[in-house]
């Protein structure tokens, strides 16, 4: 191995170590899990429990993240149902995904590249984020990484049309469904390479392949949509046209990661241009999809262009550096060139934090915008068992219908949902309320209750949230996860004859 692979070799087991125990070290102390967390979770402890992913109530979301919920269920049976145990396998997928940036970028382009693009995945805080949650977002940008790779092997055979690297693509694509339904997304990445490489190498009759990859995205959506045919129109027909939460998103926040990536593809489209269009393509329909047909309001959808971005990004420093070095005339051109480009491009993230070099307490998922509520509903719930320790005709009323079913098993409880018409939760099975008369009717039924209130907008009509801080009595508020400080969030708890049940 010569001197420059040795510290090729060195930097890359580095940046695999330290980001590893970034995130490692951040999930040793159990932070409480945020709402799609719980929901997860508690499908996994089913696994465990019943046999099978279903609420107590029956209720099943069928092929819906269900490999999410094995992965799960499988650490929470080797570690114990723990929130360090249900966000492992998200810190080894994150370790994973590094290394697959690194091999496809050195693989496509060259290491110095590579161990950017690694860098990146590595120690960005909105990887270390999602790489520390109990979410299949990681996992999505994993599985879109080597699709891309296995269908640019794909585009530049020859030999065969339909070979075993465009097999291999689809097989990712289904496992990346599983974890999350917009693992959809990668099948209209293979449909669109199936059409390029029709058109490239004049194989008229392969274009079809592209209709047999609709239908598949047409039947895994009804699947999805439960064989909902209203719903299923709904997917299709809708658009959202509101850009201005990711325009905000990109602009404030990654503007330098864009014009590095363009940079990249402008480097790669006279030598490469199959790649360049499928590294184009693929970011562009998944952003494409995240906002215009999922949710313009969550960037979290975005998420699986990212690590093609790192790639790009990667390789248009490095071309950046060839380039300038060749207007420097001294025997130092590489090292002053690679100080110039790289302090260029990493002063700001590293300035605004989105590149995290001292591991920290939490990494929010809200670091870039503010989307998700983080309070600390663990810490919350804790106190709110002392409350009703072996106490009697307790009810228990939250204005969210997963958080009791994960945090007091058990205990009966009451759904305030001012958008649900049904009288009890199909999914939970308890009791819906909508109105203050509703409450007051139910208040008269218990001895004693404890209600959750959130401090945003929630789920509880005004009047009822108004109702139950001006008639209730206040037990505590509770702020947001530690290390979340920045980020503030709060619930309020309130009760009624908890001090005097027995």
């Amino acid at each position: 191995m010569g001197i420059k692979n040795r510290v090729s070799f060195i930097l890359i087991t580095f940046t695999l170590c330290i980001s590893f125990l970034y995130r490692y070290i951040n999930i040793l102390q159990n932070a409480s899990y945020w709402n799609d967390e719980i929901n997860v979770a508690i499908y996994a402890r089913a696994l465990l429990e019943e046999g099978k992913p279903v609420t107590p109530n029956g209720y099943s979301t069928g092929l819906y993240q269900l490999a999410m919920y094995y992965t799960t269920a499988a650490s929470f049976k080797l570690f114990g149902i723990t929130e360090f145990a249900g966000r492992l396998p998200s810190i080894l997928a994150g370790t994973l995904l590094t290394i697959a940036v690194y091999i496809c970028t050195k693989k496509l382009f060259e290491k110095n590249a590579a161990l950017i693009a690694a860098f990146l995945a590595g120690f960005l805080q909105i990887q270390l984020a999602w790489s520390t949650q109990l979410r299949p977002y990681i996992w999505l940008q994993f599985f879109t990484v080597l699709i891309v790779y296995f269908l640019y092997k794909f585009l530049i055979n020859n030999k065969k049309f339909i070979d075993k690297n465009v097999v291999t693509a689809g097989m990712f694509s289904v496992l990346a469904i599983l974890f999350h339904a917009i693992g959809i997304m990668n099948i209209f990445i293979i449909g669109f390479c199936i059409v390029y490489k029709a058109i490239q190498q004049k194989k008229r009759k392969y274009l079809l392949g592209s209709f047999f990859f609709l239908l598949i995205i047409f039947v895994t959506t009804l699947l999805f949509a439960s064989f909902n045919f209203q719903n299923l129109i709904q997917i299709v027909k809708i658009f959202n046209f509101d850009i201005l939460h990711y325009r905000i998103y990109l602009t404030h926040h990654y503007l330098w990661l864009l014009i590095g990536a363009g940079v990249g593809v402008y480097a790669i489209w006279k030598k490469n241009k199959p790649l360049a269009y499928l590294f184009s393509f693929s970011i562009s329909i998944i952003f494409f999809l995240a906002i215009f047909k999922i949710s313009s309001q969550y960037v979290r959808y975005s998420l699986p262009a990212f690590p093609i971005m790192y790639i790009l990004f990667g390789n248009g420093l490095v071309s950046l550096i060839s380039k300038v070095k060749t207007y420097i005339p001294s025997k130092l051109s590489t090292p002053i060139a690679s100080i110039l480009i790289l302090g260029f491009f990493f002063i700001f993230p590293l300035y605004k934090g989105k590149i995290v070099l001292v591991p920290q307490k939490y990494y929010s998922i809200n670091a870039d915008m503010r989307e998700n509520p983080l309070p600390n509903y663990k810490s919350a719930f804790e106190k709110i068992s002392t409350l009703i320790k072996d106490k009697d005709n307790v009810i228990f009323i939250d204005t969210w219908n997963d958080r009791a079913p994960w945090y007091l098993p058990g205990q009966e409880y009451i759904f305030i949902n001012n958008y649900n018409r049904a009288d009890i939760d199909p999914v939970y099975g308890e009791k819906v309320i909508r109105t203050t008369r509703a409450f007051k009717n139910e208040k008269k039924r218990y001895a004693s209750g404890i209600v959750l209130v959130e401090n945003w907008e929630s789920l509880a009509p005004l009047d009822l949230k108004h109702y139950i801080e001006k008639n209730l009595r206040h037990e505590f508020d509770q702020e947001t996860v530690l290390g979340n400080e920045k980020d503030p969030w709060s619930i309020s708890i309130y009760s009624w004859g908890i001090h005097d049940a027995k």
